[in-house]
């Protein structure tokens, strides 16, 4: 629920009752043009995943300790190279797939094959794919949020 009200207040959803800062349980949510460009453009970017994480709340201390002295380098010279860009976001895939999986633990997530999080995980798997230019793992399928 704080997601979906963070989305709603940063513009990226719409509840159905057109509040702009209430979300009720039985509210049917959508996402506007803007969160549909972040979903499904550019979260598949290394660019833009590794340009988020400053602002992403962790609660690994190692992983937010990386990227801090990444953005303090970064800071110095004015940009990364693209291979820490890429270690970056391997490092919060490695991450978000260990945080879904404690989540897959509970019961109200267990034995679902679709979710956001796998959607996203998925994404961030194509960035890496394509930064490391192994276009054998590329499957071409259409993308759920095109259907």
């Amino acid at each position: 629920m704080d997601a979906a009200h963070f989305c709603l207040k940063k513009e990226l959803i719409e509840v159905d009752t057109s509040s702009v800062d209430a979300i009720r349980e039985q509210d049917s949510l959508k996402a506007t043009a803007s969160g549909w460009a972040h979903m499904r453009l550019l979260s598949s970017r290394a660019e833009y995943i590794a340009s988020v994480l400053p602002s992403t709340p962790l609660n690994d201390k190692h992983l937010s300790a990386r990227i801090f002295d990444l953005m303090q380098a970064e800071n110095r010279s004015g940009g990364l190279a693209y291979y820490q860009v890429v270690q970056l976001v391997e490092g919060f895939e490695a991450y978000l797939r260990r945080q879904s999986a404690e989540l897959a633990s509970h019961p109200g997530y267990s034995g679902r094959s679709k979710s956001g999080s796998s959607y996203i995980l998925g994404k961030i798997q194509e960035a890496l794919t394509f930064a490391r230019k192994d276009n054998a793992k590329v499957t071409g399928q259409p993308d759920l949020l095109d259907l």
